[in-house]
């Protein structure tokens, strides 16, 4: 009924040039007509934001969709030209208006806003009535999950560090590092705010006595967030906008010195001049890895992914790097390249026999699409991107995915042996999964789509898991409509 009224609302706008019915017009434009159409998708969109998200999304999914999307926008091309033609000549007809100078603006006035007003007040009816998009995509579990706490944060989180099952750190997008200390379930959470004044910070990991972060550092954009080669002021297209941020760009990573209450002092950049593409294509995650390194993700070209490069987009400096995963030393030391071939990769997480995984968001490639893809990042491997798509012939890729999710925006990531089992926890927009990986022969595989389980469903974009315990993780949310959040979730066989 909403996609109805949204197809309705745009063919009045579209249709209101070519109709015939008379009515007031400016330079052509029967204005009624495309008032009431401009007005209804405005009234559409504020009301019914999240569930006009949930049915962009599914637009998109298959074939079957798309025809059904076609038969709606028919559908409400149909009921538009039948109000304005034919509609407002019913309304003529009763002979209400006959002494007005305005006769033919107020029946297309009545034969407008009383349909228009009807499927309004349907739709909020139908709304209180059922379990609507943005209702299904609050917090609900499956079954296989307990949702122990939540807590509301007060920014934006990026990624969060645990140095107890209570107490850890947290990145906010504009700029902070907080600590925070969790209380109980219908508590709140205590937050300290330790460093101010970052530029995008990114992913953190305590590694011993000290916290490493990752940060984009300043890009050519007017805002620190969203900044994509269409949010760079006077860039000819957004090819040339990514290329600006490339060319600019001066990814770091942080360390600080972590105090025995917690505080964080001494700050010093131990590794810089890193690439970055845009805000979602950036130095992403820092993890800790039993070696005692630090395993840091840096996200792969976007818009230029099939775009042939000049000698001067190459010509910056560790350009090398993008789309991979470094390895190096908490000082910054001994930096090298651990894997190669990713697309963007947001998160690590280490297994107890020291595999590394992570989550590819999907994307365009020189040779098909690349789905989202769970994978063990091998040590040399190449993952392909962006030359070859999931799917062959591969031409410079090494190493397969293990499982590809159907999610979109896969983020946090976390290993732990759930029920004894070795399980992947993968947050994405709007879900969590679990996969159950198979050892055998030192080697670990997704037997089949059984071995996958969806979770929850979240009203936002999962940016981080954590663990907690052998069967609870923490992760945090990044919302686009309601406050950011933090859980506190235990998963069940």
């Amino acid at each position: 009924m909403l996609a109805q009224l949204y197809a309705v609302s745009g063919a009045l706008v579209l249709g209101s040039p070519w109709w015939r019915s008379p009515g007031a017009r400016v330079r052509g434009v029967l204005v009624l007509p495309f008032v009431v159409g401009a007005a209804g998708i405005a009234v559409l969109a504020v009301a019914f934001s999240a569930d006009t998200r949930a049915f962009l999304g599914l637009v998109a999914d298959g074939a079957g969709a798309l025809l059904v999307a076609a038969l709606v926008v028919l559908a409400g091309a149909a009921v538009a030209d039948f109000l304005v033609s034919r509609g407002a000549r019913l309304v003529v007809a009763t002979r209400v208006f006959r002494r007005s100078s305005l006769e033919a603006d107020a029946a297309l006035t009545v034969a407008l806003l009383v349909p228009a007003t009807l499927g309004l007040v349907g739709l909020v009816r139908l709304d209180e009535r059922t379990s609507s998009a943005d209702e299904l995509s609050r917090t609900i579990t499956s079954g296989q999950v307990t949702i122990e706490a939540e807590y509301e944060l007060p920014g934006q989180p990026m990624d969060v560090a645990l140095r107890t099952s209570s107490e850890g750190y947290v990145s906010f997008g504009d700029g902070r590092i907080a600590r925070f200390v969790l209380g109980d379930a219908t508590g709140e959470i205590e937050l300290t705010v330790e460093v101010t004044g970052l530029e995008s910070p990114r992913g953190l990991a305590i590694v011993g006595d000290s916290l490493v972060l990752a940060e984009l550092g300043r890009l050519p954009c007017d805002q620190s967030f969203p900044c994509k080669g269409e949010n760079v002021a006077g860039a000819a297209s957004v090819e040339e906008g990514e290329r600006r941020i490339l060319r600019e760009s001066n990814g770091r990573l942080l360390r600080f010195d972590i105090g025995t209450d917690g505080t964080l002092a001494n700050r010093r950049v131990i590794l810089n001049r890193l690439p970055v593409a845009n805000t979602d294509h950036g130095v992403n995650a820092v993890t800790a890895g039993p070696d005692g390194r630090v395993y840091v993700t840096i996200g792969n070209l976007d818009r230029l992914a099939a775009t042939p490069l000049t000698t001067l987009d190459r010509s910056r400096p560790n350009f090398d790097l993008l789309g991979v995963v470094l390895s190096l030393q908490p000082d910054g030391a001994d930096v090298r390249v651990f894997a190669r071939g990713l697309r963007n990769v947001y998160d690590l997480a280490f297994d107890d026999h020291g595999r590394l995984y992570g989550v590819d968001n999907d994307g365009e490639t020189r040779s098909g699409w690349r789905r989202e893809e769970v994978l063990e990042i091998r040590q040399g491997a190449h993952y392909g991107y962006p030359f070859d798509g999931t799917f062959g012939p591969h031409t410079r890729r090494t190493a397969p995915p293990l499982w590809l999710v159907d999610t979109a925006g896969s983020a946090g990531v976390e290993w732990l042996r759930a029920s004894g089992l070795p399980t992947l926890v993968v947050g994405s927009c709007d879900d969590v999964h679990a996969v159950e990986l198979a050892e055998a022969d030192g080697a670990v595989t997704v037997s089949d789509r059984t071995a996958v389980r969806h979770l929850l469903s979240v009203p936002g974009c999962v940016t981080a898991v954590e663990r907690v315990s052998a069967e609870r993780v923490l992760l945090t949310l990044f919302t686009f409509g309601g406050p950011p959040r933090l859980y506190v979730v235990r998963l069940s066989s």
